[in-house]
């Protein structure tokens, strides 16, 4: 039986068709990026195509995550990372009343109260200079219409980790200040306390600096430090 070319040329564009594993399908919606890129996804097989977008999800998922674990560094004590083992203990106790009788103080830089061994009050000195016109500006909501003063910020201590909010340049300078007295604390004989004494501190300032914030919101902890 003959065959005519026209058949010839169909058959051979379908036996190519089966032999491609890959197609050029376009960047996720959700990304920055508009351009087209190379996916390991089988462009005749739905299966396929719907396992490679479930990996692809995953992965967003999983970057987004470490981007979170890197902020949190800000709001809560990351007791886990460089946790000192035999050396001897500071606290500030459970209360900001328990606190002032450890002798700690607030910290403004550290959004903490702080014993003195991981103090550099110098530095936080300059810190509270380093604002807007002199000074910095908290607010008790997230529209920044209620401000409070350093007093009242000072006591969030005893509210748990209820955020304040301020403008997203304390944070940029927070870090600056931060790596100077993380250089600063061997001459001093003070140590870092944990919460910012760690890689993903570093990290978290890193991606700000690249990403800044307009606002930016943190939590009143009482810290622990330890002897160096």
């Amino acid at each position: 039986m003959a065959v005519s070319s026209t058949g010839k040329r169909q058959d051979s564009q379908n036996k190519r068709a089966q032999k491609s594993e890959y197609a050029l399908v376009p960047q996720a919606e959700s990304s920055d990026d508009e351009s087209p890129i190379l996916s390991i996804r089988p462009s005749v097989d739905n299966r396929g195509s719907f396992v490679s977008s479930i990996l692809w999800k995953t992965a967003k998922a999983s970057v987004a995550g470490l981007a979170l674990l890197g902020a949190v560094s800000l709001f809560t004590p990351l007791w886990h990372i460089n946790r000192p083992a035999g050396r001897i203990e500071y606290s500030c106790g459970n209360s900001t009343a328990e606190a002032k009788a450890l002798g700690c103080k607030f910290d403004e830089l550290a959004s903490a109260w702080l014993p003195a061994i991981c103090r550099d009050e110098a530095l936080t000195e300059e810190f509270s200079r380093a604002g807007p016109n002199g000074t910095w500006k908290y607010y008790s909501d997230p529209d920044l219409t209620t401000e409070i003063s350093l007093a009242e910020l000072a006591l969030y201590g005893d509210l748990n980790g209820q955020w304040y909010f301020m403008d997203g340049e304390w944070h940029i300078v927070h870090c600056a200040f931060y790596w100077r007295k993380k250089y600063r604390a061997p001459s001093l004989g003070i140590t870092l306390e944990p919460r910012y004494d760690s890689l993903v501190h570093v990290e978290h300032c890193g991606h700000l600096f690249r990403n800044p914030l307009k606002y930016t919101h943190a939590g009143v902890i009482l810290d622990t430090c330890y002897s160096n």
